[in-house]
């Protein structure tokens, strides 16, 4: 929102440039098209784990601290 009031530019332009990024990130093709089906799976299954990735080690340390004597 901040870019779209700042450069004029519509929200939907930065919305479906990023959906595109992350599309041929994800497919690790750099020639998928606009129109390509979103990879939900594979995105919902990455987020997942790097929200593990950076949840578990916190945790971890949390319960180290509590109980250290």
């Amino acid at each position: 929102m901040y870019l779209s009031l700042t450069t004029g530019r519509p929200v939907k332009d930065y919305t479906s440039g990023l959906s595109l990024a992350i599309k041929r990130h994800i497919s690790g093709n750099p020639k998928v098209s606009k129109d390509a089906k979103f990879p939900w799976p594979r995105f919902v299954t990455m987020s997942g784990l790097m929200t593990i990735g950076v949840t578990l080690p916190a945790l971890l340390w949390f319960c180290a601290v509590s109980l250290a004597p």
